[in-house]
């Protein structure tokens, strides 16, 4: 059976609409959605809301979408045909739940129309007043939903001119717009998520003191960001410019191919030390690889050329501290098998001789005593080398005054100590080191 007046062999749809022209607008209106970036969906979605409310013959199409964090709905989207007020900026922000029992009907019933709004029950009579205010007499709306088939909002039709019976077309066309609409919202929270993130990783990449290489299995660079601290951008420059196995040279090569042996192996990440020479100086970098997908690497390249001198600069302080212990320790040697050991072997001679039955005389104790008193004196100055107990007991002044007296009876040079302001505290780390600067500089 043909419709009458209708092209034959052809159904018609509501208000002589012909299904092949409902199929036509499906397939208009999906291929509108597809590869749709995130700066044209709004133009879209409302595009699309004007094609299916023009073909129905309805006075509004629109879209609205539920935002449970702040747990109010908006009309987002709005098509009018002419003559037809928009309403669209009355309908924002709506409390979830203004009116009782419209969000679960529509939640679990998936489609709400509405022939006649008068007609509406007085148990909602809320929705009712909002409907008549926007002169609305009839409406279908169907839900929509997330992938997760949360109820993230819905699309309808408004009649305003006149009461009006929704046919199933309708609600097909409402339902198979709300799956392209939905579909699109998605790719939007994916793209979002997918910007917020390549804009995390990039911050942290700019934070970082590192640049970053990517390297493809056969040990090629694929692709390098440069840190803003690099202070040798001609080089990244240079690399740009060639291989990099060629920028490395014959020397180097096997160290990168060692590290991306480490990681394959599993070692993550793999750290590798890179001496470079360039214009006769040598250019250190530390490159700290881990795997990234099954064919490629991550090296993050820092410049650790001053590290590696000031490594160097320390080594060579410590093995100068280590000569400067050696000799003290050989003075130290020195003196006490020379000065106070001589000394004591002297005393202990002369202490035998004694015991061996010769009566000891008065000049042979008083030698002996002497050479007592040298060797404690010797003992004392020795231990005021090495540390003196004055600064550790009375403090920094006692500690000098002892010192300026040892000078007058070893060089005979007059030396006074005048302290102003209150003295160091006994022990006090910074009465050590100004006790073995004076101590220094008076001897030099």
């Amino acid at each position: 059976m043909h419709a009458p007046n209708s092209p034959e062999g052809r159904e018609t749809g509501p208000h002589d609409q012909p299904i092949s022209g409902l199929e036509e607008l499906v397939a208009r209106i999906s291929v509108s959605f597809a590869g749709l970036t995130p700066v044209d969906i709004d133009a879209t979605i409302t595009n699309a809301l004007a094609r299916i409310g023009s073909f129905v013959g309805a006075d509004r199409s629109y879209l609205f979408l539920y935002d449970y964090e702040r747990g109010t709905l908006s009309n987002t989207h709005e098509w009018c045909s002419e003559g037809v007020s928009a309403e669209k900026d009355n309908l924002q922000d709506i409390p979830i739940g203004e009116f009782p029992g419209f969000d679960a009907y529509l939640d679990q019933c998936n489609i709400r129309e509405i022939p006649l709004v008068a007609d509406l029950p007085d148990e909602e009579a809320g929705l009712r007043e909002a409907l008549q205010a926007q002169s609305i007499q009839s409406l279908v709306l169907v839900a929509m939903r997330d992938g997760e088939g949360t109820l993230i909002g819905f699309a309808g039709f408004d009649a305003v001119r006149s009461v009006r019976p929704w046919r199933p077309t309708d609600i097909h066309l409402l339902q198979v717009t709300c799956d392209l609409i939905s579909g699109a919202l998605e790719n939007q929270r994916l793209w979002r998520r997918l910007a917020e993130s390549e804009a995390y990783t990039r911050a942290i990449l700019e934070a970082l003191p590192d640049s970053l290489l990517v390297i493809s299995a056969d040990g090629e660079l694929e692709d390098m960001i440069i840190s803003r601290e690099e202070p040798n951008l001609w080089l990244a420059e240079e690399l740009r410019h060639t291989s990099l196995r060629e920028f490395l040279g014959p020397k180097l090569v096997p160290l990168m191919e060692d590290l991306m042996a480490r990681v394959n192996a599993g070692e993550t990440p793999a750290v590798q030390l890179f001496t470079i020479v360039r214009q006769g100086r040598e250019i250190h970098y530390e490159v700290r690889a881990t795997r990234y997908r099954e064919d490629g690497f991550l090296g993050l390249v820092r410049d650790v050329t001053q590290r590696v001198e000031d490594e160097k600069a320390l080594r060579s302080l410590a093995l100068e501290l280590s000569e400067v212990e050696e000799t003290q320790r050989r003075e130290l040697a020195l003196l006490l098998h020379d000065g106070i050991g001589q000394d004591l072997s002297a005393v202990h001679y002369q202490i035998q001789a004694c015991l061996q039955g010769e009566v000891p005389d008065r000049d042979r104790i008083a030698m002996m005593s002497s050479i007592l008193q040298d060797a404690m004196r010797k003992t004392q100055d020795l231990t005021f080398d090495l540390s003196p107990p004055l600064l550790h007991e009375l403090g920094l002044t006692a500690a000098l005054q002892a010192l300026a007296r040892r000078v007058e009876r070893e060089f005979g040079l007059v030396c006074a100590v005048t302290a102003d302001g209150d003295d160091l505290p006994p022990g006090a780390e910074r009465s050590v080191f100004l006790y073995r600067i004076a101590r220094e500089l008076v001897l030099n």
